[in-house]
């Protein structure tokens, strides 16, 4: 390798979002040295970082972006001998070749491919169309710059213009590609959404049908200059990932998809050691590269791998960002396993329902039963514009319980299973959150980021076991406020708790005015109360909660269904009781047992 000397200046450093502090060396040369096995004649790659300086200082030092080097070189430098097209000359190479574009974040995922060396065998074009009239002459007009659609008119108009005058001259020794994104950074005051959208249309082979990809990412670092750095990360990641694993038009197996997503989180951090600064919430797939890919499948991973935090998907199932379905709404979660989902689960909504999404008239901060005329109740409702229930599924109370998801295997993920339990769940008529929370100051301020802040109001129907826990101090040794700073993080998203009623061994009814807790959280549980922070949900099916008794409403039905027992049909809404069964496979039709439980 050259020798290639450093400036003497010392080293900057920068904080990771946690308030921690890593060395970076703006000035680090990195030297590639091309290996070639005296076995074969393929050709290694490898980084290094110039360990040598003026004053000796860094030696010694890792890069701290040796992969996403390496994986731009190998990306401009590759011989892709077993990749090529069946053809006479076996020996005959073929590269990928394509367009940047990119707006909001510089050119950082190009920059990447011209700073390792050796771009002209991989940049066509790299463009960034900052000015709104000249991004909307060429990719049509558009409302709002940082949006999927922005993203695929963009992919579309540049894998025309690069493939198109260069099919005659290299088609048959190139597969094409078009790389964009449009990313909005932190502003100078900070307070703006910090995400954007990436995409990558790309021949697997030349010649090849091209396929599609498109992520939304939401930016975690605390500066614009280093969500920058980290969505040029990122797209050299997802171009290597998408070139190098995705072979012919068979689609992923499991396993390639596994190692496809791990594999675009590399050099940006994981929330186990709390540095991760991207999270991925959604991905959307078309062509034979993704043949067999079930979004809703990656969604859950994206969850359980802790991608990200959390995906939503609508009644129809389909993924979607939470911005675009809660914003501006008054949203209304219960949370829970739904093994299966209930008629007390129905009931908790309708009773919270009647109390949050209603209001008098004129007078919003009063809701249906506290009309009065002529000291008679009334029950009169106006339901409160853009209202919303949401189902949350959350796994790490799944994991908590001691119960492990019921949709993994030792191998990774049971996807039937999965996909069955939502689609269960999404008979209900209500869209569904999958997420990795288990505090509910998480959920809090997850759903009202996304609903906008003073735009509408947040509230959670809970039972009386879930209050239990909720000031159980056991869970809260993690923060340093302790129970205090959850309720006070609860606070600050200006969260409502419905309290739905429950009936002991002796079937007297505990209701919010009568549950009493340990005498140390008592206190702070009546200031709730009194607050309106805590509310009692009053209006509920007597004669159904005392159908159901002390038991779990979920575990109650299971163990109907697991010893034959068929009036278990009488504890299920009718929506979700005729999906299952006209959902099950034809052997499981014949055995409602086995159809019921394939659905739980």
């Amino acid at each position: 390798s050259p020798h290639v000397s450093m400036s003497s200046r010392a080293p900057l450093r920068r904080p990771f979002r946690n308030g921690n502090v890593r060395p970076f060396r703006s000035n680090n040369v990195l030297i590639r040295t091309l290996r070639t096995s005296p076995s074969s004649s393929s050709t290694s790659l490898r980084f290094s970082p110039c360990l040598s300086s003026s004053n000796g200082q860094g030696a010694g030092e890792e890069s701290l972006f040796t992969r996403t080097a390496e994986k731009a070189l190998a990306i401009n430098l590759r011989n892709a001998k077993e990749r090529v097209l069946n053809s006479t000359d076996a020996d005959e190479p073929w590269t990928n070749y394509g367009t940047f574009a990119e707006i909001g974040a510089a050119q950082e995922v190009a920059r990447w491919f011209f700073r390792v060396g050796g771009a002209a065998g991989t940049v066509a074009k790299s463009v960034s169309a900052y000015d709104m009239t000249i991004s909307d002459t060429q990719y049509g007009a558009a409302k709002r710059y940082v949006t999927m659609e922005r993203v695929q008119s963009m992919l579309e108009y540049e894998y025309l213009q690069c493939q198109l005058p260069l099919q005659t001259q290299r088609g048959s020794k190139t597969a094409f590609f078009a790389f964009a994104d449009t990313i909005a950074a932190r502003s100078y005051r900070g307070d703006n959404e910090q995400h954007g959208w990436l995409g990558l249309k790309f021949q697997t082979e030349p010649g090849s049908t091209p396929s599609r990809i498109i992520i939304h990412i939401r930016l975690l670092d605390n500066t614009a200059e280093l969500q920058q750095e980290a969505t040029g990360v990122l797209g050299v990641n997802l171009l290597h990932s998408c070139f190098t694993l995705l072979k012919g038009e068979d689609g992923p197996t499991p396993a390639v998809l596994d190692e496809f997503l791990a594999s675009l989180m590399d050099d940006l951090g994981t929330w186990d050691d709390g540095n991760q600064r991207i999270q991925i919430d959604l991905m959307k797939f078309e062509g034979p590269a993704f043949a067999g890919v079930d979004e809703r499948a990656v969604a859950l991973r994206l969850v359980e791998r802790k991608i990200c935090e959390a995906t939503v998907f609508d009644t129809d199932g389909r993924v979607r960002l939470p911005s675009d379905m809660f914003y501006k709404k008054n949203v209304l979660v219960l949370r829970g396993l739904f093994r299966p989902f209930t008629k007390l689960h129905e009931d908790m909504i309708s009773a919270a329902s009647a109390e949050f999404f209603c209001e008098e008239e004129g007078n919003p901060s009063r809701t249906i039963y506290e009309s009065t005329k002529n000291g008679q109740d009334e029950e009169v409702c106006y339901l409160r514009d853009a209202s919303q229930v949401l189902l949350e599924i959350s796994t790490a109370d799944i994991t908590h319980n001691g119960d492990s998801l019921d949709w993994t295997t030792s191998l990774g993920l049971d996807e039937k299973k999965f996909l069955n339990r939502l689609d269960a769940v999404l008979a209900t008529g209500h869209p569904v959150m999958l997420s990795n929370f288990f505090e509910y100051f998480r959920v809090a301020q997850y759903l009202q980021q996304a609903i906008g802040k003073g735009k509408g109001h947040l509230a959670i129907v809970l039972g009386v076991p879930a209050i239990k826990s909720l000031f159980d101090e056991q869970y809260y040794k993690t923060l340093s406020g302790g129970i205090l700073e959850n309720f006070g993080r609860m606070a600050r998203a200006d969260l409502s708790m419905y309290l739905y009623p429950t009936v002991d061994e002796k079937d007297n009814v505990i209701t919010a005015n009568t549950l009493e807790l340990t005498e140390e959280v008592d206190d702070l549980y009546q200031f709730l109360l009194k607050r309106k922070v805590i509310r009692p949900v009053e209006f509920f099916d007597k004669a159904l909660l005392a159908k159901f008794g002390s038991q779990s409403a979920s575990k109650k039905v299971s163990d109907m269904v697991e010893s034959g027992d068929d009036a278990w049909m009488e504890y299920m809404p009718g929506k979700v009781v005729d999906y299952i069964k006209e959902n099950g496979t034809e052997e499981e039709t014949l055995d409602i047992k086995a159809a019921v439980k394939s659905y739980m």
